[in-house]
Formats: structure tokens, sequence, C-alpha cells
């Protein structure tokens, strides 16, 4: 019985072992992505290369300054390069270059090797003349069932790709839609806006790894566009008669004051304002007498 209890207390001793560290690690405060690319940088001078292939990922995840993507690329082809693993050093140059086709390496921190793989990599991937940019013209209101967007993107690589973001004005987050081919540079995306009155969107351009190397737009500041509301026309009542309408009478006034043929027109002022006057349209009836008109 004793050898039993002593086997389920060094058990227990193994597994707290365990989750100790994994706790440790969950009430570590979260790392910006600053902070998990120095610390990434400092695993790989260490040669702790599991570590830095850790911090420099997390660094990417959370990253959208265009240095600190770059800075982790690199540094994440240096740690693959280290550890034998070629094609993933591979991959992480070509995306670092997709982004920024004249990086170029430190050389008093880059050994001879990395920089002799660096360039390999440079003359074999088919880098673009500069870095990729992104245009976008909004268009002037919303369509049904589906509104159409386009992007033009130039020196964008395989190892890029544009997506576009998207919410209802009144909606809390934003779905994502992939692009459609678009024509030479371009790209275009449906959205489906049946029943939108507004959406709100941006576009990114992402590597095939899913980082985000640049936006056009923010989910703070995103283009806006609307449904154009249709013009509601005045209608005449149709309960009014048409002999009742004040242009009927104004035409027969102006004619008749023209014509003079049986029909006299009275004025009068009150008071010598010429600014006020009462007009009083006078005819003949049947028997020659005179009456007003309107009567």
């Amino acid at each position: 019985m004793g050898g039993v209890r002593q086997l389920l207390a060094a058990l227990g001793a193994v597994a707290l072992l365990a989750v100790a560290p994994a706790a440790a690690h969950a009430d570590e405060p979260r790392r910006s992505p600053q902070q998990a690319l120095a610390d990434g940088v400092e695993a790989y001078v260490q040669v702790q290369y599991g570590q830095a292939v850790m911090y420099l990922s997390a660094a990417l995840k959370g990253a959208l300054e265009k240095n600190t993507v770059q800075r982790a690329y690199f540094y994440l082809g240096c740690t693959y390069l280290a550890q034998e693993k070629h094609d993933e050093a591979r991959a992480a140059f070509e995306r670092l270059l997709a982004s920024d086709p004249a990086f170029v390496p430190d050389r008093k921190l880059t050994s001879p090797k990395i920089g002799r793989f660096f360039e390999s990599v440079r003359r074999s991937y088919p880098t673009p003349p500069g870095p990729p940019e992104l245009s976008h013209v909004p268009p002037r209101r919303l369509a049904r069932p589906f509104t159409e967007l386009r992007v033009v993107a130039r020196n964008v690589t395989r190892r890029l790709r544009v997506r576009l973001r998207y919410r209802a004005a009144d909606a809390p987050g934003f779905f994502t839609v992939a692009a459609e081919a678009g024509g030479a540079g371009a790209a275009r995306f449906r959205v489906p806006t049946r029943e939108a009155r507004a959406i709100r969107y941006y576009f990114e351009l992402v590597d095939d790894n899913g980082i985000v190397h640049q936006r056009l737009g923010e989910p703070a500041q995103a283009f806006s566009l609307e449904r154009r509301r249709r013009r509601r026309r005045r209608a005449v009542a149709a309960s009014t008669p048409w002999y009742r309408r004040w242009w009927v009478w104004t035409l027969v006034g102006v004619a008749a004051a023209g014509a003079g043929a049986g029909v006299g027109i009275y004025a009068a002022t009150r008071g010598g304002d010429a600014s006020e006057a009462r007009v009083t349209i006078l005819r003949r009836d049947a028997s020659g007498q005179t009456v007003p008109a309107f009567k």
C-alpha cells in the first residue's frame, strides 16, 4: 500500500512540474510586436533557435509596422538557416523581398554564409522594381444585389495578395472577401449589398503566410459607401380642383388685363402704401352689370 502511495506522489510531482511552465507562461504579460521581435533577436544571438522562432512568429502575427515585419522575416530566415532548414529560410527571405525588394542586410551583423544565401534568393526570386502599392477609387453609390470594388496593385509578387475587409455600417465586425481577377495589376471584389444601406471597408496586402504587409484604409478610418436616396416629388393633392390652383388664375388675370374685353381690374391700396395691394377682377354678367369675376 505504501508503495502505491509513493508512486502516486511521484506522478503528482511530475504533473506539477509539467504544468508549472505553462501556468507561468499564461501569467506572463502579452508582448508587443516590437518586444517579441527584440526577444526573438536575442534568442537567435544566444543560439536558442526554438525560442527565436516562437518570438519572431509572434512578432509577425501582431505587427503592422513595415520595419517590424521586415526585420522579423529576416531573423526568422537566419534562424532557419542556422538550423539547416533551407526551404523555410528561403520562404522567409522571399516574403521579405516581396515587401521590400531593396532590402540589404547589415553586413556587420550578418555572417558571410547568411549574406551569400540571401543574395542567392534575391537572384532567383523575381523581385519587383519597387515596393508594393495599392490604389482605389470608390464607386459613387451602393448597387444591388452586389457592389463591385476594384483596387489597383502595383509591384505585387506571387508571395502577396490583396484581400477586402468590410462590414455593414451598423455591424460590429468585419468580414473578409477574397479577390477575383480584375485585369492586369487589378483585383476585383463583389460585396453583397442587397440589404445594406451603407458599408465600411478597407484593403489589406497579405503574404501567403497571412501576415499583413500593408493596408489601404484602416478599421477606424475605413472607406465609406452609402446607397443614394431617391428624391420624392411633391405630388399635388388630387382633391384640389384645377380651377382653384394659383397658377390658373394668374394666367387668367394676365390674359384679362391684356385683352380688356368686358373685364376690368380694380386695385385699391391702403394708406398709400404701394407695398400692399388688393386686386379685384371684375366681369359683366348677362344683364350688363359689373360684378366680381370670382364671387
